[in-house]
């Protein structure tokens, strides 16, 4: 049986007529549809905690399906981004709430946070609503 599933010879139409298991090609992942939803917590000074949840179902902790992790990039400053060119990468988090330490001279800017989901593969989903608050100093 083993040899038959494995045989080049037999085509698959063949073997399922046999009632043997056709292999199923992986499909591929393609890039996440949906966007991620940040709040911020501001409860201890220098600190910020991230929690993020998928848009398409806010009222769960899951990742969309296909999602590795969520990308965090962010600004701070007095004045919102106005483009990715703004951000600097912050990290990859799989698994939420992410914590953000500041320096102390970041103390009473605010902190603006982008996310978008990313596949194992590395394609990236549309960017969510930008988040922001104050830094705790």
């Amino acid at each position: 049986m083993r040899r038959l599933q494995a045989s080049n010879v037999v085509s698959d139409a063949e073997k399922a007529s046999l009632g043997i298991t056709v292999a199923q090609a992986p499909s591929p992942i393609g890039p996440p549809t949906t966007a991620p939803i940040c709040s911020i917590e501001c409860g201890n000074r220098l600190q910020q905690v991230l929690r993020f949840v998928d848009s398409a179902t806010p009222t769960r902790k899951a990742k969309p399906p296909g999602a590795l992790g969520v990308e965090i990039w962010n600004k701070v400053g007095t004045t919102p981004p106005t483009g990715e060119a703004d951000l600097r990468f912050v990290a990859v988090d799989t698994n939420a709430p992410y914590v953000m330490n500041f320096d102390s001279a970041d103390g009473g800017k605010t902190n603006y946070v982008w996310m978008r989901w990313v596949s194992p593969t590395g394609e990236r989903g549309p960017w969510g609503e930008q988040a922001q608050a104050t830094i705790a100093a």
